[in-house]
């Protein structure tokens, strides 16, 4: 895999990570207790947002959360894995996000 590929992969990763950590939160918040969530439980509810949860449902958002992250973690892991075959460093990849 070159290296344009292994970046275009790595992002795609990181879209389907960010989805998932999405998701999570939009189930956590209408499923814990403020307690639980060191924040105010049910906010998202409270203030209308549109949620993963409101639009498709809480079994269907987990299978989402589910399937973003196992579509994250096994890409992160075949990049990872063919930049040790072929003995290159880390890919560089481009942060939109200031760090």
């Amino acid at each position: 895999m070159c290296m344009r590929v292994h970046q275009r992969v790595l992002r795609c990763m990181h879209a389907c990570a960010r989805v998932c950590l999405q998701v999570v939160d939009d189930i956590l918040d209408c499923t814990q207790t403020t307690e639980m969530l060191g924040k105010t439980a049910g906010k998202d509810v409270d203030v209308n947002k549109t949620t993963y949860p409101k639009l498709l449902g809480l079994e269907k958002s987990k299978q989402v959360g589910g399937g973003c992250m196992d579509v994250a973690v096994g890409g992160f892991w075949r990049v990872g894995e063919e930049i040790k075959q072929v003995g290159g460093g880390p890919p560089q990849v481009e942060c939109a996000a200031p760090v």
